[in-house]
């Protein structure tokens, strides 16, 4: 596994998006597993796939129905 090492800038603009005040020992804590969470989203890279092609369920092109005038109704 590669060794991610989270710089304090870092910690501190998520804090900041996350409207958290943190203090020195969370933002340790933080940082422990924010490296944690990254050296398991690291064994994603490591996955071959090649050039295949990608897989859809349902394989709608248009789903949107052509624009019409609707017929007025009739007065009675």
């Amino acid at each position: 596994m590669v060794e991610t090492i989270i710089e304090d800038n870092v910690i501190e603009r998520v804090s900041e998006i996350a409207r958290l005040k943190l203090s020195e020992v969370e933002k340790e804590k933080f940082r422990e597993e924010f490296e944690r969470i990254l050296e398991e989203f690291s064994v994603v890279d490591e996955i071959n796939v090649g050039e295949k092609e990608l897989y859809y369920v349902v394989e709608n092109v248009n789903v949107l129905r052509k624009d019409s005038k609707p017929k007025p109704f009739n007065k009675i």
